[in-house]
């Protein structure tokens, strides 16, 4: 499973992304965070191009339920955005 390939659990400070795009064999990733802000959860994705480590959008979702509930619907949403937006090259209506 690539997302969770040991390459991908390297702590952010040292995560290699020519290895990620090597050991993944992937153009593309997103890498994401959640953080604790003042005013809750928050949880932070960055979309990257492999290739030339073009970091093309991040974008910060506000996480509503503490339990995380609806949280994996909205980063694939933001995913789906950002390929369409950067690799398709065509924006979602």
């Amino acid at each position: 499973m690539i997302g969770n390939a040991a390459v991908l659990r390297q702590p952010r400070n040292i995560r290699n992304l020519k290895a990620v795009a090597a050991n993944v064999k992937a153009d593309y990733v997103l890498l994401g965070q959640l953080q604790q802000g003042e005013t809750g959860l928050r949880f932070i994705t960055h979309f990257i191009r492999l290739k030339d480590e073009a970091h093309l959008k991040a974008n910060r979702l506000p996480v509503a339920n503490p339990d995380l509930a609806g949280l994996e619907a909205a980063v694939v949403e933001e995913f789906e955005r950002a390929v369409r937006q950067h690799v398709l090259n065509r924006q979602s209506n």
